[in-house]
Order: C-alpha cells, then sequence, then structure tokens
C-alpha cells in the first residue's frame, strides 16, 4: 500500500517522494497557505519537509497517516490526506492547495479521490474534518463532499500561535455511499 496512487479526471494523488521536499516548502511556505492549516509552523524551517516525508512509509503501514502529493501534470501543487487524530479519536480528512490553484476545484477533487480511498480500500466508518471559520472556501469543500457539521469551537493555529474559531464535521461511510448512488 506504500506505492498506492490514486487517479482522478484531471489529478494523480501519489505517495511523496524525498525530492519534493523544496516545492513542499515553496508552497506551505506561503503565509496564506500555512494560517489556514492547524499543524504547519510559519515560517517553514529548513529539514521540516524532508523529516515530514522521511516518516510518511512507517506510518502508512502503521495506518496512522496517508499523504498524497496532489499533482498536476507531474507538478506538486498540494497535499491530501488521512491521518490519524487520537485527540478527536478518528481519522481526519486534511488537504492545502498552493494559492495559484485556488478556486479550479482541485481540492474537491483530490479529496474526493481520497475519501473514496478511507471508505473502500481502508472501510473506514467514519471520517472527520475541520476549517476555520473565516475559511469559508473550505467549508464550500467539505459541504460539496457531504461533511456535515458537529461542533464548533477553538482550535490551534500553530503558524499563528494562536487558537482560532473552527468547525468540526464528519462524514459517515454510509452517507458517502448513499450520496454516490
Amino acid at each position: 500500500m506504500t506505492e498506492l496512487s490514486l487517479r482522478t479526471e484531471r489529478l494523480v494523488l501519489r505517495p511523496f517522494v524525498p525530492a519534493d521536499a523544496p516545492r513542499v516548502r515553496e508552497l506551505i511556505g506561503a503565509w496564506v497557505v500555512t494560517r489556514m492549516l492547524a499543524r504547519v509552523p510559519y515560517p517553514y524551517p529548513p529539514g521540516l519537509a524532508e523529516d515530514w516525508i522521511s516518516k510518511h512509509t512507517a506510518q502508512r503501514a502503521a495506518g496512522e497517516n496517508f499523504p498524497f502529493a496532489v499533482t498536476v501534470h507531474n507538478r506538486l501543487i498540494g497535499c491530501v490526506g488521512l491521518h490519524e487524530e487520537p485527540d478527536r479519536g478518528q481519522i481526519v480528512l486534511g488537504y492545502w492547495i498552493a494559492a495559484a490553484h485556488w478556486g479550479l476545484g482541485y481540492a474537491t477533487e483530490a479529496a474526493r479521490a481520497v475519501l473514496e480511498f478511507g471508505f473502500g480500500w481502508l472501510g473506514l466508518a467514519g471520517i472527520g474534518a475541520q476549517y476555520y471559520e473565516e475559511n469559508q472556501a473550505s467549508g464550500r469543500v467539505l459541504a460539496k463532499l457531504g461533511f456535515v457539521e458537529t461542533g464548533r469551537g477553538m482550535h490551534p493555529c500553530l503558524a499563528r500561535n494562536a487558537e482560532v474559531p473552527g468547525v468540526d464535521l464528519e462524514l459517515t461511510r454510509d452517507f458517502w455511499i448513499a450520496k454516490q448512488v
């Protein structure tokens, strides 16, 4: 499973490789991207992308983290994946897309493929998600996918070194299957 790639109409979602590290640093190092993510520091430090990528194979094998590089015409434009969120007691969908590629439907398309992977390949019963209230674009992506709000609260943002108002959501396998029919 460590080499699994997913394909959509316009995208290839593949495992990250060490050669992706400079592009990851470039894209996620942009404040407009990082400020909307919970666990990414700003500024993005040297060596962090390499360290993050080096852990993926073991994390996939342990069933803890399933990150995919989102690529268009073999060019990395973002990340989408499922990761274990021990505080929430569930697997959570996470994603980011480089600002130059916003508004093109890539986040929805990539997330849909990963949800199919999670509910199909992994057999998950439910998948969580969250977004900061101010990030309405992410809220629209999750709504299109069928996520339902389960609560609101303050969520950590490492880049801002602050708690930010956020929305918690969940999508069940049963609802996902019914929606696909």
